[in-house]
């Protein structure tokens, strides 16, 4: 379970004589600091589940499974960027099955939200985060968030049917390359010119997302884990190493 969700229900909801007390009670310092810890170890745990979601993808696409490579690589943004909204201290959290948001620091109330999971923590990054990197430009005149969502409905909802064997066009060029290539190349974007170009961001977006998330952590993966998702992306030639970069910020 989510460790703010878990601090969050069994001390300040429990605490509160009852929930509307709870919406308009403010945060303390002592809940602050502890949520925030909570918070750290989550984005941990987001971050991993946006690594192995991504690695899946990029299997995928190597072996010609377009359609559940996009949905991954989507829950791959939605991992990332939901590590990165708890490294600044932004927390969603049920109560009483209804979602809420805090901005974890003293003096501030929760807010209740009206979306499910997903569309709360896209929202959540858009809004609390408006100046950040991955919202500075569009693709196809979309938020990316939207842009990639659209996407992964119409695999999920909007066909009757996969695509297999055709390939989107958003996956033309990494498959055309071929995964090791273009990974390397996303992985050295410093300037961002494949993040929100159509015909790469399916993949590039997501690589960004994970690397900055990676960038905020506060802890570090258990032995265990960090070596399985720095091996989970293979190919003919071995273990991935510009994936095994983008997930540990060491050189490929």
């Amino acid at each position: 379970m989510h460790q703010s969700q878990e601090y969050i229900n069994a001390v300040c909801y429990s605490g509160a004589p009852n929930y509307q007390t709870f919406l308009h009670t403010p945060i303390n310092i002592t809940h602050s600091a502890s949520i925030q810890d909570c918070l750290a170890k989550d984005a941990l745990s987001y971050f991993y589940s946006a690594a192995v979601s991504f690695a899946d993808a990029m299997r995928g696409i190597d072996q010609g499974f377009y359609s559940w490579a996009t949905v991954k690589l989507y829950y791959s943004t939605f991992y990332a960027t939901r590590s990165i909204l708890a490294a600044h201290n932004r927390c969603l959290f049920y109560v009483q099955r209804k979602p809420h948001s805090l901005h974890c620091i003293p003096g501030k109330t929760p807010k209740k939200v009206k979306a499910n999971t997903h569309e709360a923590v896209l929202k959540l990054f858009e809004t609390s985060l408006p100046g950040h990197i991955l919202l500075s430009q569009e693709i196809e005149l979309m938020k990316p968030c939207d842009w990639l969502s659209e996407k992964r409905n119409t695999v999920n909802y909007k066909n009757a049917r996969f695509i297999e064997p055709t390939s989107p066009l958003y996956f033309s060029n990494i498959i055309a390359n071929g995964v090791r290539k273009n990974l390397a190349i996303y992985d050295n974007d410093a300037n961002h010119l494949y993040t929100f170009d159509k015909d790469h961001s399916m993949v590039a977006f997501p690589v960004q997302a994970i690397k900055i998330s990676r960038s905020l952590l506060r802890n570090d993966l258990d032995n265990t884990s960090l070596e399985y998702v720095k091996n989970c992306l293979k190919d003919k030639s071995g273990v991935v190493t510009s994936y095994r970069s983008i997930i540990t910020g060491d050189p490929a």
